[in-house]
């Protein structure tokens, strides 16, 4: 990230580098990403949110600055329209960016992996990223569905916490959105759908399915690719490249 600053001897916005790699202010000191990597999901999100309401006002730009450099409104409005204007077409050349799969990442100290083979996902991991991979407001529940703890790794191969629901889905806000764009693009590249088809649900996990489950599973055939379908529509309407 780099900061912006103000220079109140030219009565301007500047950018001037420091050895430190950080942009100073004489007035506020705003940190600024410059990769979507320094950028959370929730982040992300909000700006989705603000941008289908505000889409090509100046109070948008006023928004994604706020969220993305984390200062409040006023404080955006003290900076000069033209740099205000500078952050926010730099945040949307990032999400033109083409968000490389990343198996693995870190986040407050421990390091999360994607389900290592999607052919062994159970009933229920299939069912709670069906239902939440199709919203942004949701996304993270899915993403806590696909990465989970590493609890053993050696080299590339690596094992995960074994899936327990979506009760601890609410820190996966805080992942990186280059990673959760990532694992979207990688399911919707590898064609998401044919997974209903592979999935090797055990017996007793049949057995135990209620009619309603069996009932989802069945309109499921199609859920993942109508899945896709509104992935591919909310990456087209967030300005995010599917190439």
């Amino acid at each position: 990230m780099f900061c912006l600053g103000v220079s109140r001897n030219a009565g301007s916005f500047f950018f001037k580098l420091a050895p430190n790699n950080r942009y100073y202010n004489m007035k506020v000191n705003v940190l600024v990403p410059t990769s979507l990597s320094e950028i959370t999901l929730e982040q992300f999100v909000r700006i989705v949110n603000s941008e289908e309401k505000n889409a090509g006002t100046t109070f948008q730009m006023q928004k994604t600055v706020e969220i993305v450099c984390g200062i409040d409104l006023q404080s955006v409005a003290s900076i000069k329209y033209a740099d205000v204007k500078s952050i926010y077409d730099q945040v949307q050349k990032l999400f033109q960016e083409n968000a490389e799969f990343k198996p693995k990442f870190k986040m407050d100290g421990k390091e999360y992996g994607f389900i290592p083979e999607l052919d062994e996902m159970s009933f229920g991991e299939y069912i709670d990223i069906d239902q939440n991979m199709s919203s942004w407001n949701t996304m993270h529940k899915a993403m806590a569905v696909l990465f989970r703890p590493i609890t053993h790794s050696k080299e590339e191969r690596y094992d995960i916490e074994k899936y327990q629901g979506l009760s601890g889905a609410e820190k996966y806000k805080d992942m990186p959105v280059d990673v959760a764009l990532g694992a979207n693009f990688f399911l919707f590249n590898l064609g998401i759908e044919l997974l209903e088809t592979t999935l090797n649900f055990s017996e007793e996990d049949r057995k135990r399915m209620t009619l309603e489950q069996k009932h989802t599973l069945a309109r499921n055939g199609a859920g993942f690719q109508a899945s896709l379908d509104s992935l591919k529509e909310m990456l087209q309407k967030s300005n995010i490249s599917l190439s």
